[in-house]
């Protein structure tokens, strides 16, 4: 009877060594996996993250595209009032000129 009781005792023993075993198998797994999927969701991230920049640049080369367009025009815009100012004082002063040569 002590043997038996021995014996079951000698069983619990390696029931309670394989169950650590495998709780630790489990551990492990979960780890990994969690670690596998933080490294997944980084690199995501980062994929995310050089998409947006890209975005962004195009972004801000269209919009500086567009800012040029706008001020070339103004600049046009502002030349030809300066040119029709210096032709109008141009005139004037020859205006002036010859009246004075005819005065």
């Amino acid at each position: 009877m002590i043997e038996n009781i021995i014996e079951h005792i000698k069983e619990s023993e390696e029931k309670s060594r394989e169950i650590i075993l495998q709780a630790k198998k489990e551990h492990t797994a979960i780890i990994e996996k969690g670690y596998a999927e933080a490294q997944q969701m980084i690199s995501n991230a980062q994929i995310d993250a050089v998409k947006i920049m890209q975005e962004a640049e195009a972004k801000a080369l269209l919009d500086s595209q567009s800012e040029i367009s706008r001020m070339q025009a103004e600049h046009e815009d502002m030349l030809r009032n300066i040119k029709a100012v210096a032709a109008s004082k141009e005139k004037e002063a020859v205006d002036k000129i010859i009246r004075r040569i005819f005065d």
